[in-house]
């Protein structure tokens, strides 16, 4: 992964600003805890899922996006090591960042969880390269079109009033609950 990484850094996207003395590290950091931080998030969804009551929406999802790292897609094979696992891991979190704001639209503007992967997942899609970064989008949006999920869940009583409360007044508490992804400030988008 250093290696591609170093031998990709000229042809990142000028909108991604590093500000590290040794920039080649600092992505490959960034790499890492993009990684790690991706069963966190799982699991935070899990609970956030499970206390709305919306396990029966989410759960079909959240299974799919760690079947990412189990059994990843064919397109994934000829990659190994960390630069797999990223794959995987943008899989995992484009498709939860997807369902997030699924479940905002589908609840009149409550969303599920206070994330926001879209700098990261931007990156990582820099950092991956278009053409497979758009086949794995591709798939996430295919994923999300075929997965049979209840939508009707969000009609329940005791979703509706859960979602409306979090809306009004509980988002601090949840921010606080959920994992920060925001360690290192030496990666920024320019836009």
């Amino acid at each position: 992964m250093a290696n591609y990484i170093e031998g990709n850094l000229a042809s990142l996207p000028s909108s991604i600003a590093i500000s590290a003395i040794l920039p080649a590290k600092a992505l490959m950091n960034f790499v890492k805890d993009y990684v790690d931080i991706a069963p966190e998030h799982i699991q935070a969804l899990y609970s956030l899922a499970k206390e709305a009551q919306l396990e029966e929406y989410v759960n079909p999802f959240l299974d799919l996006s760690c079947t990412h790292f189990i059994n990843p897609p064919d397109l994934l094979a000829p990659f190994d090591g960390l630069q797999k696992l990223l794959h995987q891991a943008y899989l995992a979190h484009r498709l939860m960042e997807e369902v997030n704001d699924k479940v905002m639209n589908l609840s009149g503007g409550a969303a599920l969880a206070p994330m926001d992967m879209s700098m990261a997942n931007i990156i990582s899609h820099a950092l991956i390269g278009d053409e497979l970064a758009n086949q794995l989008d591709h798939l996430v949006l295919l994923s999300l079109e075929t997965t049979k999920v209840d939508s009707d869940i969000f009609e329940k009583r005791k979703v509706r009033k859960f979602l409306e409360k979090r809306k009004l007044k509980d988002w601090e508490e949840v921010a606080q609950r959920w994992p920060c992804f925001t360690k290192d400030c030496a990666i920024n988008l320019q836009i």
